[in-house]
């Protein structure tokens, strides 16, 4: 069974992650932050009982310790490649950094393939520079192109495609997407707060939470609200996007909150 590190701050991405490449044979490994992942495998270094990771998961925008900083310290405590996983492109340095992108939301096919890809590039990487040391010349590396974000149509409340993905009792599914509608509460006063402010990072990394759990469920209309406010400038106007945001909200929890509602494709 491959083994992988997911690094998230989002629960909700870390549990849809894990249910959706359990059923692929991947064991899912989570921590919420860099330094928990970095804790994570030193505390399992030298354990011949311990699992290590054959590949690492890691989203771009972490709080703390992240990017390029975070993978370097990865490296230097674990072989395994390392895949950044964004919903929005990333910076430069990370992107040279790492070993291959996937972009958010993505299949679990697509997600196992670049890292199985990684491995293997990894593996082969290997035996090219044992050629190249003993014939002296060396390899330009490939780097992974980043794919453009889908530009906003008109969206269904959940995409239907993302839904049927999931594999388990209507409840559960339930469960899950008021466990979404419960975060876009908590975290909506504290995205107008740092709108109303203008304190632009903060807006960002709280627009940047929200899109990153609604685009693991496919709540198409809150992403790219999110996604919006995720890029926005001091100077520019958010009102009309924020108010977007709760409208695409509140359309959520009316469909959690509806007890007819079965959460099936035919039904969205």
């Amino acid at each position: 069974m491959l083994t992988i590190l997911l690094i998230d701050d989002d629960a909700i991405s870390r549990e849809v992650q894990a249910v959706l490449l359990a059923p692929l044979g991947v064991c899912v490994e989570t921590a919420e932050d860099g330094e928990a992942a970095v804790a994570w495998i030193e505390e399992r270094t030298g354990k011949a009982d311990a699992s290590v990771p054959d590949g690492i998961l890691l989203d771009a925008q972490l709080p703390g310790l992240r990017g390029a900083e975070l993978i370097r310290a990865l490296r230097q405590r674990s072989a395994a490649p390392i895949v950044v996983f964004s919903a929005s492109a990333v910076a430069a340095e990370v992107e040279a950094a790492a070993d291959g992108f996937v972009q958010k939301p993505a299949e679990p096919d697509a997600i196992l393939d670049a890292i199985q890809s990684a491995i293997a590039r990894a593996n082969f990487g290997a035996m090219t520079a044992q050629t190249e040391a003993r014939n002296g010349t060396t390899a330009a590396k490939a780097v992974m192109p980043v794919p453009r974000a889908k530009a906003m149509d008109a969206l269904p409340v959940i995409d239907p495609v993302v839904l049927a993905k999931f594999r388990m009792p209507t409840a559960a599914l339930r469960s899950m997407y008021a466990a979404l509608v419960e975060d876009g509460e908590r975290r909506l006063p504290v995205l107008r707060a740092a709108l109303e402010s203008g304190d632009a990072e903060a807006a960002h990394a709280t627009a940047h939470a929200i899109k990153g759990g609604c685009a693991m469920l496919g709540v198409a209309r809150m992403r790219d609200a999110a996604a919006a406010l995720e890029v926005w400038a001091a100077a520019a106007d958010w009102r009309s996007d924020f108010a977007d945001l709760e409208a695409a909200l509140a359309a959520l929890r009316i469909l959690v909150q509806d007890e007819s509602f079965e959460f099936a494709v035919s039904s969205i």
